[in-house]
């Protein structure tokens, strides 16, 4: 049996969904750009405003089970499979992050001392650990309970707090205005959420007027070290995949003035990162965007994730041939 004669549900043992309309602009004129795969499901690009999202996905449903079940890329989701405690070298990974990357984009713009301060998917607490040490009264929370234990352990927190995965875009425990700043600059969140739309309008609530929201995220269209045949190889419950301009324009939506969102010259994985800082305004800005105001240069996207894609298999290519040219010099020296 053939890849295409498998059903969809089938192949990814979970509830599937169609999404209709574009999350960002709500349009419901879609093209689609990848088909699906083992490792994806079918990505469509929005032919208003160029999201680039997948259709059909995982269903909202569907969430909990995988990331009570299926999921395996934090720290704190292995002990469920292994048991013991996060390995010490995982725990130092995360704090080098957070120390090189993270801590200074916050200091740019904030001092934190005295501040209230939600850390969004803390993970293993390493910058909310930093952040409450420069003063700040951090509320840290994730959906993997293990990542919530270890983050209490610290002993700096002032709170640290299991949210299941079905609630995170909702944060429902925390009332309106609550936080001087949010955080959730650990590991990137939006593209893993049914509606990030939804998502940043609840954190718009949360903030308190003037306060800021810290992200990071990646851009589809600047791989480096990806190691799948596709930019969007990035996990089946992945909804969503930005850019830079997609990403600012989420922002902007929510009501938020933007003052980052530029790649990262420094910090890389599979794809470039991409630090957003975003200001609630002292006084709300009226609604100003309609579908129009959202719209994009969608052939020059296209050309652009054609060209991430020639880009990623070059790098691949070099990669394959700098690891052999190494393993033959040590053949040749050994």
């Amino acid at each position: 049996m053939t890849l295409e004669t498998v059903p969809l549900q089938d192949r990814f043992d979970r509830p599937i969904q169609t999404v209709e309309h574009c999350d960002l602009c709500g349009s419901k004129d879609h093209l689609v750009i990848a088909d699906d795969s083992p490792s994806r499901c079918q990505i469509v690009m929005c032919e208003n405003c160029g999201l680039l999202f997948a259709s059909p996905s995982f269903a909202v449903s569907a969430l909990e089970d995988f990331y009570e079940n299926g999921f395996i890329g934090d720290p704190g989701s292995n002990l469920r499979v292994k048991g013991g405690d996060i390995e010490p070298r995982k725990i130092r990974e995360e704090e080098r992050i957070a120390q090189t990357y993270s801590l200074p984009v916050i200091r740019r713009h904030l001092d934190v001392a005295g501040k209230r301060i939600l850390d969004v998917r803390c993970r293993s607490g390493a910058l909310a650990d930093m952040l409450a040490r420069d003063g700040a009264e951090v509320v840290a929370i994730d959906p993997m309970e293990r990542n919530v234990e270890h983050a209490r352990s610290r002993g700096t927190l002032k709170e640290a707090r299991f949210v299941p995965a079905l609630e995170l875009a909702e944060l429902a425990g925390f009332p309106d205005g609550a936080f001087d700043a949010v955080s959730a600059l650990t590991i990137h969140t939006l593209g893993h959420l049914p509606s990030p739309r939804r998502f940043l309008a609840r954190l718009y609530d949360l903030l308190k007027p003037g306060g800021y929201l810290f992200m990071d995220e990646k851009d589809v269209l600047h791989p480096v070290h990806a190691t799948g045949p596709s930019v969007f190889d990035s996990g089946a419950p992945h909804y969503f995949h930005f850019t830079q301009g997609t990403l600012r324009k989420y922002f902007e939506v929510a009501g938020f003035e933007v003052l980052e969102c530029t790649i990262d010259p420094d910090r890389k994985k599979a794809l470039r990162h991409v630090p957003v800082v975003a200001r609630k305004p002292i006084e709300p800005v009226p609604g100003r965007f309609d579908r129009a105001d959202l719209a994009e240069d969608t052939e020059k996207l296209l050309e652009n994730l054609i060209s991430a894609e020639q880009t990623l298999r070059r790098r691949q290519t070099f990669n394959r041939i700098r690891r052999r040219t190494k393993k033959r010099i040590r053949q040749l020296l050994n």
